[in-house]
């Protein structure tokens, strides 16, 4: 449990790691904010990909899917969506996991370099630990696949 934590945690680092890119190279960023915003939008799409791929192809999944981009609609906060990619990821197995926390994290130095208000951090971290609440439930591991594919869903729409 110790080392999904610490794990969890260096997947939210890329924000900080962002914002200190952000102070070494203040004139980079803006001539290469194009690019960045590619970066994003390349990381959300390969993340989704791999969640898709590692959900179980079902009546149910592809619901769970569509479920999941009609709520992106309404609730548009992509780090949220993050935090329960990686918290399905968990409970799938430890590839996924740590392909999922690669990938958050660099979505998060590009993240960080463009965040404008420093004290939006702090919302970002409460929301991507939310989902974390999830394993006070029992037998949520059961529905893993349903909430990957919600995540994937809620993510292609947020690219």
């Amino acid at each position: 449990m110790l080392r999904e934590g610490i794990t969890i945690l260096i997947a939210f680092s890329g924000i900080l790691f962002g914002l200190l890119l952000t102070k070494v190279t203040e004139n980079e960023i803006k001539p290469g904010k194009q690019y960045i915003v590619w970066i994003m939008k390349i990381m959300l799409l390969i993340l989704v990909v791999c969640l898709i791929y590692y959900s179980l192809v079902s009546y149910w999944i592809v619901i769970s899917f569509l479920l999941g981009f009609v709520t992106a609609w309404f609730f548009r906060i992509r780090y949220f969506y993050l935090g329960l990619a990686l918290v399905s990821s968990l409970f799938i197995s430890l590839e996924i996991f740590l392909v999922v926390t690669a990938l958050i994290f660099v979505y998060g130095i590009a993240f960080g370099a463009l965040l404008k208000d420093k004290k939006k951090i702090i919302l970002e971290l409460v929301l991507f630990l939310i989902p974390f609440l999830i394993f006070f439930f029992p037998n949520i591991s059961d529905y893993s696949y349903f909430i990957l594919s919600f995540t994937a869903g809620s993510l292609f729409l947020r690219r």
